[in-house]
């Protein structure tokens, strides 16, 4: 009895002592610190393919500037002539069918011009120009032409800036039907490269989407024909390019 006693009696002493003196250790120096070092570890396993699509449509907007330049003695005498051909062309525009909503002032502009002098002379204003120029939006393309050659028969005789360009419910048209070609291209790629390397795809995480070069507008500028033949406008076609990709989880 007696030795089982003192087999447990030393490790006990010896726990009694650790623990006395981890409280006189505190009691001096204050609390022992623990740290606990925490790692997390992620497993992701990620495979994307990508896919382009297009898709083409003819706009139906066209837009051109059209703009007036006069010269006069006063700048009032100028004023009053601008203003009468700038009248006749919206007067004339809006007869043919563009709406007044669709034709604005763009830009106005008032220079002196000046009379080289001779040696000893003092350089004097000769008289002053007057340009402006109206920017015009017709929303039937093929009144495009028209609507250039009724500017010119009214006093234009500045036409630049012509363009064509999609309306949003025709732009967002062309991005479904580009976008739809782009993920099943994407598709396409993942199930084939997955099939051939021995890759098994999970479930779509992610897409990202691109948008290609967003088309120029195509610009020409006006002529006018000595025979007045009519100004004939093809807008041709303008394309949206997406891009996508899918990102999947394998197994």
């Amino acid at each position: 009895m007696e030795n089982n006693r003192e087999a447990w009696k030393a490790p006990f002493l010896t726990v009694l002592f650790i623990f006395a003196g981890l409280f006189f250790y505190t009691k001096l120096v204050g609390p022992i610190p623990f740290f606990v070092n925490s790692v997390t570890t992620t497993q992701s396993s990620l495979f994307k393919a990508e896919g382009t699509g297009e898709a083409a449509g003819v706009p139906k907007t066209a837009t051109f500037q059209v703009g007036i330049t006069k010269t006069a003695n006063s700048p009032e005498a100028a004023q009053e002539s601008a203003n009468t051909l700038a009248n006749q062309i919206i007067s004339g525009l809006k007869k043919l069918g563009v709406k007044e909503k669709n034709i604005k002032t763009v830009d106005y502009s008032v220079n002196p011009q000046y009379r080289f002098p001779t040696t000893g002379e003092v350089q004097q204003v000769s008289g002053y120009t007057i340009t402006q120029t109206l920017e015009v939006r017709v929303d039937d393309v093929d009144l495009a032409g028209q609507a250039i050659d009724v500017s010119i028969e009214n006093g234009a005789n500045l036409v630049s800036g012509l363009s064509f360009v999609l309306t949003d419910e025709e732009r967002l048209k062309l991005e479904n039907e580009a976008r739809k070609e782009a993920i099943d291209e994407a598709k396409m790629k993942a199930e084939s490269i997955a099939k051939l390397s021995g890759i098994r795809l999970g479930k779509i995480l992610n897409v990202e989407e691109n948008f290609g070069p967003l088309p120029i507008p195509l610009r020409a500028q006006g002529s006018i024909e000595e025979d007045k033949a009519q100004t004939e406008i093809l807008p041709g076609e303008s394309k949206v390019s997406v891009t996508v990709t899918l990102f999947y989880e394998t197994k």
